[in-house]
């Protein structure tokens, strides 16, 4: 099939300084309708003239514009001439194509665009011209290149040629003939610098969400935020910052936390989870309980090197007091089956007929203090609404013993149940690293330890008898 050659394209000096002097000029600056779109930029047909990828080329307040799924690749929106009006990259606008899949589409491998445009005023025509943009092709020129157009990845700009014809490629009824997606196309660049560009992109984030007041947060003096990076050029994240403060100015400069994150490349549309220590005596860049309100904020930069500006989270505040700690212990050294074994969760550290008391105290000198990291101590902590450590018996919680790793039938509660405080436990069957865990609930907050033992078959009783 033959087709036109392409043109060079031949300016009058007027056309050359008039078009140039519109290209600089101060009417690029965006109508107040205008936002930002995945391309920016000018394509040239010779018989079309310039044609507009974004309304930020121009000082029009119509919000017009094509772009590109970063995932999928699929082009859409529409490009506007001023000879031939809307050219389309909308799938809608599409159906019906002369041949192939009827869309648009950006490979993310090659950056190679195939598939078709179209120009909308051509549904109106009755020269016989369909409007139709072919966006690649097989026929091929002198050097047997086939045409079409595609993106340098590292430059950002699309290059090559366009067909706009009747669906039989005849001259008579081609409106817009070869359209050129840049000047590099025919060395024409010293005469007016055009292209059609991918934007560089600003990214965003969204879904901001805070640390919820729940066990998963706080029993591990830790708390969860979550964002969902976002690029309309599909650009990786690069890095972020993460701010959180108590006067509500992102730009406080002595935040609780201020931390910037580098190294990332998290592709779009994820999710980023950023993990903060709690403490009841924070530390540098760590949270404290009992705030009623925190403020905090992101701000992601993508690989480009674009960055967002700071976007505000929803407030929250942490727990009144600190979440209990729970530990299981018991009383014997070795456990053997049929014999009643002692748990403890806590005991009344100022009785020493608690039968938990030896259990729960290591030691054998005067208790100083019940807290996590006092090695004396080895049942579970809970805290006071001033956050001073306390045994969780002091504070009236409850208890709920999980067994649940073993069958019913190699284990039984002896004069207590599973939501005593401190439960009689007998194993009716031998077996190794057996889980018994603990959940303590004091007030709203709750939280679940375990430990792993080894039930025993008894040590068999000898008795020595003469032989004689």
């Amino acid at each position: 099939m033959k087709f036109p050659a392409k043109k060079v394209i031949l300016l009058g000096l007027g056309v050359i300084f008039g078009i140039g002097f519109w290209l600089g000029s101060s009417s690029f600056i965006s109508g107040a309708a205008c936002t930002d779109h995945s391309f920016l930029g000018w394509a040239w047909s010779e018989n079309a003239g310039w044609i507009s990828f974004s309304c930020k080329n121009t000082s029009s307040t119509v919000d017009y514009g094509v772009d590109k799924n970063p995932l999928t690749g699929l082009l859409s929106g529409q490009a506007w001439s001023e000879d031939i009006g809307w050219i389309s990259f909308n799938s809608a606008d599409l159906a019906g194509c002369p041949s192939g899949t009827c869309e648009a589409r950006m490979s993310n491998s090659t950056y190679a665009i195939s598939g078709w445009a179209r120009a909308l005023a051509a549904s109106s025509s009755a020269s016989g011209w369909d409007g139709w943009i072919k966006l690649n092709g097989t026929a091929t020129d002198a050097s047997s290149t086939p045409y079409g157009v595609a993106m340098n990845n590292s430059t950002k700009e699309l290059y090559g040629w366009a067909w706009g014809g009747n669906t039989a490629n005849a001259v008579s009824a081609g409106v817009i003939g070869w359209l050129s997606f840049n000047c590099s196309n025919r060395s024409s660049c010293g005469t007016i610098d055009y292209h059609v560009h991918l934007a560089g992109s600003t990214p965003t984030v969204a879904n901001l969400t805070p640390p919820a007041n729940i066990s998963a947060n706080y029993c591990g003096d830790s708390a969860s935020f979550e964002w969902l990076y976002q690029d309309p050029g599909g650009s990786s994240l690069n890095n972020y910052q993460f701010r959180v403060n108590t006067t509500g100015n992102a730009s406080d400069t002595n935040p609780a936390v201020d931390l910037s994150i580098t190294g990332r490349n998290d592709p779009v549309n994820s999710t980023t989870t950023q993990q903060i220590v709690v403490k009841i005596i924070p530390g540098a860049n760590q949270l404290s309980y009992n705030i009623s309100t925190y403020y905090w904020w992101v701000k992601v930069c993508n690989q480009s090197g674009a960055c967002s500006d700071w976007t505000q989270g929803p407030n929250f505040s942490t727990p009144e007091r600190h979440y209990p700690i729970a530990r299981v212990a018991w009383d014997k050294e070795t456990i053997s089956i049929s014999e009643t074994v002692q748990f403890c969760s806590t005991a009344d550290v100022a009785n020493p007929n608690d039968p938990c008391y030896s259990t729960c105290w290591t030691t054998s000198t005067t208790p100083v203090i019940v807290s996590p990291d006092n090695p004396s101590w080895a049942c579970s902590v809970c805290f006071d609404s001033s956050n001073n450590y306390i045994a969780c018996q002091e504070v009236g919680s409850s208890y709920i013993w999980d067994l649940s790793s073993m069958t019913t039938g190699d284990y039984e509660f002896v004069s207590s149940t599973a939501v005593s405080v401190n439960p009689q436990i007998r194993f009716l069957t031998a077996g190794k690293n057996r889980e018994v865990g603990l959940d303590i609930t004091t007030g709203s907050s709750s939280c679940s330890g375990s430990k792993l033992l080894n039930a025993n078959l008894p040590i068999p009783r000898w008795k020595e008898t003469s032989p004689f």
